[in-house]
């Protein structure tokens, strides 16, 4: 189901760079102003703060124009702006509520004060803006785009149906109207009308990318991949120059080689089609891996990153080969190299601290997991480095919520990783206390009845319900030992 934050919705910093009146008509508003020279200093003044990113300085000299000036609704809509940006939406609320007091026919503050209560997800509130500025202009682009976002995020997905056929009936060419149409007509199950607009909204936009992720989506779920193949082709003609559709086509055959090893150079064959572009030898070498052929990929992203040395990607994915081929301090030395072109890499910082955790540096590896916990305290693999240092350092409570958290995380999003429940059981045997291994042993139990983990990993599970069992018992005995029983 589509929500909100998927809208094409255009960010406040955009409408408003739309809604900007020039110079010359915003001067014309100040003729009521007591000194239409001093208006005019303090506007351009606000207006040069927050080029310069004063956001504090720009509101007091909206502020200060619009007193003088106190029926220019630009003005307030300038001021409410500026208290967005500095984060004072109780403020930035009261000034637009004012500018449409003064002039409730004013499309520009209305839509920015939709665009405000959709942030702070005060969906009815919303749609009353929308509806008043539909009133003023009844095929208003923005308004109709919120106005439906909203009804399909409520599931009123039959109203944004009806809203966007007669918005279309007017502007047969907006790729947006056809793209939330046919989310809408997924969400009520009609797969078939979904994919018809999708491939209508790239018919009318090529470079439109929810349309285009939206049908990959549904040629993902298509479970045929010759069919899903043959579709995304069709695809490609529709947007010949997106890289992404493009790439995805060639995972299909990846997949498809599976079965059939001729595509694998079919897929190599379609990102060759592409430009010469770092992201596209990054994917021809993950590719080359997927074929067996590491050694080709290791050689790809090592030439790659001799002509692109600091880029991120590159480094990165070449780092990732390395250790599945075993190089772990070549794998180290290169998330060092991603650590220096980006400070902030989570994964990279995570990985270093864990190798050096893996060598018994547990200083150093304190020091990168630590950093890496401050950038995603919610990544499942850095709450499991962070958790693991902690039971390396004898914080066994830390450690168990810790760890506890990322296995239940991975299991959110369908994904078993032993090494992570390992860890875990590993805490459970030192512990003292008795119920969380319980806990897990159930989960793992039900796991072995569902469908998504594979019949490799679930004979992995099997062994891991063991040595819970074997843990149950140990604790069973030993509380009987301690009550004399």
């Amino acid at each position: 189901m589509s929500s909100v934050k998927d809208l094409k919705k255009l960010p406040i910093s955009i409408l408003m760079k739309k809604y900007v009146i020039s110079v010359c008509l915003t001067f014309c508003c100040f003729a009521v102003a007591a000194d239409e020279g001093e208006v005019y200093y303090h506007y351009m003044k606000g207006d040069m703060d927050i080029l310069n990113g004063d956001v504090d300085s720009a509101i007091k000299e909206y502020k200060t124009a619009a007193k003088l000036s106190p029926y220019s609704t630009y003005i307030k809509i300038k001021q409410a702006y500026a208290q967005i940006q500095g984060i004072d939406i109780e403020s930035a609320t009261d000034t637009l509520t004012d500018a449409i007091k003064a002039d409730g026919n004013n499309i520009q503050a209305r839509m920015l004060f939709a665009e405000l209560l959709l942030s702070q997800k005060k969906y009815n509130e919303a749609i009353k803006q929308c509806d008043k500025v539909l009133a003023i202009d009844p095929f208003n682009e923005d308004a109709v785009n919120y106005k439906t976002a909203i009804l399909i995020e409520e599931e009123k997905n039959d109203e944004a149906i009806l809203l966007l056929k007669q918005f279309l009936q007017k502007y047969p060419d907006e790729a947006f109207a056809y793209y939330y149409k046919g989310v809408a007509e997924q969400n009520m199950g009609d797969t078939t009308a979904a994919e018809n607009d999708y491939i209508t909204a790239l018919k009318r936009d090529k470079d439109y990318e929810p349309a285009a992720s939206a049908l990959m989506a549904i040629y993902e779920r298509g479970g045929n991949l010759q069919k899903s193949i043959k579709k995304m082709e069709e695809l490609v003609h529709l947007s010949p120059n997106d890289d992404k559709i493009i790439a995805e086509l060639a995972w299909f055959c990846v997949l498809a080689a599976k079965k059939d090893k001729n595509y694998y150079q079919k897929a190599i064959n379609y990102l060759e089609q592409l430009n010469n572009s770092v992201y596209t030898t990054v994917q021809i070498a993950l590719i080359q891996e997927e074929m067996g052929k590491r050694t080709d990929a290791i050689r790809t992203l090592e030439e790659t990153i001799k002509r692109f040395p600091d880029n991120e990607a590159a480094n990165y994915n070449l780092a990732g080969i390395y250790d599945r081929n075993e190089q772990h301090d070549d794998a180290v030395a290169t998330m060092k190299r991603v650590i220096k072109i980006n400070p902030d890499n989570a994964e990279a910082l995570n990985y270093v601290g864990y190798e050096a955790l893996i060598k018994a540096d547990t200083k150093k590896a304190k020091y990168y997991i630590s950093r890496a916990f401050e950038l995603a305290p919610e990544n499942p693999y850095i709450m499991d480095s962070k958790g693991w240092l902690e039971y390396k350092t004898g914080d066994l409570a830390n450690a168990k919520d810790h760890i506890e958290s990322a296995v239940s995380t991975l299991f959110e999003k369908k994904k078993i990783e032993l090494e992570v429940i390992d860890h875990l059981i590993a805490i459970y045997k030192r512990s003292n206390s008795v119920g969380g291994e319980k806990e897990l042993l159930v989960t793992l139990t039900q796991l072995l009845s569902s469908d998504w983990p594979s019949d490799k990993e679930k004979t992995e599970i099997k062994i891991r319900i063991e040595r819970l069992n074997e843990i149950k018992i140990i604790k069973n005995d030993a509380a009987t030992v301690n009550t004399g029983n």
